[in-house]
């Protein structure tokens, strides 16, 4: 008998809050998909730029030290122009829902993150890639 290996989905999930970044992590495995937490932006933006088709998708904080998340994600895309990038914030006066496409954002959350929406929104972005 010939088993089938499903096709896993990699997502890069960056917060400097460690309890943030593990409660989206648990909401996404436990939707099938493959997992990695990083807590520092420099250090997630150098992963990236050395692994640059490991991920399908990256989820990304806004204020974080040392790079913000729109910071981190142009550089990501800069190397990676097809990379969908999803920015949850608590707070923010530049980037907001109706002008997160300006700055190449894929989606836009305000925390507390709607599940329902967001899940909706990483599945069309990954599973319809």
């Amino acid at each position: 008998m010939v088993v089938q290996q499903l096709e896993t989905h990699k997502i890069l999930v960056v917060d400097d809050d460690e309890l943030v970044s593990e409660y989206v992590a648990a909401l996404l495995e436990a939707e099938g998909f493959d997992v990695t937490v990083m807590n520092d932006p420099l250090a997630a933006r150098d992963y990236f730029r050395e692994n640059p088709d490991e991920f399908e998708l990256v989820i990304t904080d806004q204020v974080m030290p040392g790079l913000t998340g729109v910071e981190m994600a142009q550089d990501m895309m800069k190397i990676r122009p097809d990379v969908p990038v999803l920015l949850i914030t608590g707070y923010s006066e530049r980037i907001t829902p109706d002008n997160a496409a300006s700055f190449g954002l894929s989606g836009f959350f305000s925390k507390p993150i709607n599940e329902h929406q967001f899940l909706d929104k990483i599945h069309t972005l990954v599973l319809a890639a």
